[in-house]
């Protein structure tokens, strides 16, 4: 007697999308690779109530071969743009270095986060973190970079240099540093996001930010 030895395929989904195998057993790992989900999210079968969904961990085997189509999801998954092109990403958290390889962005151009008509959009670095759980769905967007310049006390200084130090904030703003009388104070807003504000010590340095703003105050001493 002949014996067809062929396997019917089996069906199954993930995050709805239709997938085959003949193998009757397939890991959590394999199905990650399947839908380019990353190994460190949580993915879940589906079960019928009043049961709880399963988690299946990287390294479990999934029967494929009981009954119905197994449907497996992952539960947080988050839509965000990039010049237009839907990206998804299945952490909370983004780095901008990341939102500039996954949209092919130049090092010529600069991220930002796309805000509504009116407000200014925020400028995105690449070792920043940017939170895609907020509402809304996020949107950014990449422009050619301008040339930096910084503020001090009111006057627009252009400034080529990732760093400013005290000396040269104060230089900048018009002040002869050999004046033994007078005390200078350095105060910042609008700066680097790990360090959005602050008093800039003498023999510190600052990294740049486009349209940072410096407040220079001079002391006669007494």
């Amino acid at each position: 007697m002949h014996t067809d030895n062929t396997k019917p395929p089996l069906l199954f989904r993930i995050d709805g999308k239709d997938f085959s195998t003949t193998n009757q057993y397939i890991t959590g790992k394999e199905l990650k690779d399947l839908n380019a989900i990353p190994y460190s999210t949580e993915l879940y079968l589906s079960i019928d109530t009043p049961y709880e969904d399963e988690l299946i961990e990287n390294e479990t085997k999934v029967n494929l071969a009981r009954p119905d189509i197994e449907q497996f999801y992952v539960k947080k998954k988050l839509e965000y743009s990039i010049n237009g092109t839907t990206f998804i990403s299945y952490k909370q958290f983004i780095k901008g270095g990341e939102i500039r390889k996954n949209g092919d962005i130049p090092e010529t151009q600069i991220v930002y986060l796309d805000n509504p008509e009116g407000w200014e959009d925020d400028l995105i670095e690449d070792d920043e973190f940017v939170d895609l759980a907020r509402e809304g769905k996020e949107k950014f967007i990449s422009k050619s970079k301008e040339k930096t310049y910084i503020i001090i006390n009111g006057t627009i200084h252009y400034w080529d240099t990732q760093t400013i130090s005290f000396i040269e904030v104060i230089k900048a703003a018009g002040h002869n540093m050999e004046t033994p009388d007078t005390a200078y104070t350095v105060a910042y807003e609008n700066g680097d996001f790990s360090q959005p504000e602050g008093v800039l010590t003498k023999g510190k340095s600052v990294k740049v930010k486009h349209k940072m703003i410096f407040y220079v105050t001079a002391t006669v001493k007494s």
